[in-house]
């Protein structure tokens, strides 16, 4: 693979400034008159420019390239073993090389150094303080959510489809259950009786228990809609938890209890119109997803927000697109 670092001719540790620098230096350099070599270079100053000017693609950028230093490594490695006295013992060797090939996977697998650099008194908070912060904020969002949807959204539905909402109780704590019951019973006994009765008396089971359950298809299309209304409603309930403290200077009780917080990537503290971007995309993404496919949509929301692991910079799909960070003040 190409090696950016050394076609702008900077460290791998080289700060955004310094690449830029680099690659406005090199391009200018280029006679874009000489012909087709000369635009391939371009070409290649450019993309080099773009992988690593975007914290993202450098991230992982340096991940494959490290891997790809390994690999050639034990490639050479391998040579070397090749020359060496034929007395050694293949098992040994291979033995060997097992070993430093496992060691090597897992220097890969050690995290990534970051490709920002932070402002000075800030650094970047351990990875049991972000997961305790977000336990906790877990925590409120999940009580909102009970809160809603065992006591609030029952009496909802009980005062505008009482009837729908009586009849859908009775069948799901009574009816089905023995309509349940009852073609349980007939099978069994359809085991040992093959008679044409014991037949008829299954199939009439079966028709009993699709019937109620049909029927309680249908008063919950009746309360579908009181069902997403409070959704929707305590999906922004949780916007609003997660983003308000932000208006005033704060953070979520999460962050403020395990002393971190959100600033912007050029060290100003997050604001209120941060936060929104921020939060918003995993609210409405979760809003959307638990629409579709119920409950688990919320599940998939909690998951894209914890890709910050994956990031050298800590930053999950919802600080790039806000364009944030997650930081820890420095000790006094």
């Amino acid at each position: 693979m190409d090696d950016y670092y050394e076609l702008l001719g900077v460290d791998a540790d080289a700060p955004v400034d310094d690449i830029r620098s680099a690659y406005r230096d090199k391009k200018a350099a280029v006679d874009t008159s000489a012909g087709d070599d000369a635009k391939s270079d371009v070409a290649k100053l450019n993309k080099a420019w773009n992988v690593l000017s975007d914290p993202y693609q450098r991230g992982r950028y340096d991940q494959q390239r490290n891997i790809a230093s390994e690999d050639d490594e034990e490639y050479d490695d391998d040579e070397y073993e090749d020359d060496e006295d034929d007395s050694t013992p293949v098992s040994r060797s291979r033995s060997s090389r097992g070993a430093e090939r496992a060691e090597k996977r897992r220097n890969a697998r050690q995290p990534l150094k970051p490709t920002v650099k932070l402002p000075a008194g800030v650094h970047f908070p351990t990875m049991k303080q972000r997961l305790l912060a977000m336990g906790i904020d877990m925590l409120i969002l999940i009580g909102l959510f009970f809160a809603g949807s065992i006591a609030v959204l029952p009496a909802l539905e009980k005062s505008q489809h009482p009837d729908a909402y009586n009849r859908a109780r009775e069948l799901v704590k009574t009816e089905i259950p023995a309509a349940e019951k009852a073609t349980s019973a007939a099978k069994k006994a359809e085991k040992t009786d093959t008679s044409a009765a014991a037949d008829a008396k299954v199939r009439a089971a079966e028709a009993e228990e699709k019937q109620l359950k049909d029927e309680l298809t249908k008063q919950n299309k009746v309360l579908l809609p009181l069902q997403n209304l409070m959704t929707g409603v305590v999906f922004l309930v949780a916007l609003l938890v997660l983003v308000l403290p932000y208006g005033f200077g704060k953070q979520t009780l999460g962050k403020q209890m395990q002393h971190i917080r959100v600033i912007r990537m050029d060290g100003a503290p997050a604001r209120f119109g941060d936060a929104l971007r921020r939060y918003g995309l995993l609210v409405l993404a979760g809003l959307a997803l638990s629409l579709l496919i119920g409950p688990t949509g919320g599940l998939v929301a909690v998951f894209v927000a914890t890709l910050w692991t994956r990031n050298p910079n800590q930053q999950g799909l919802q600080d790039r697109l806000a364009k944030t960070l997650v930081v820890a003040d420095d000790a006094p």
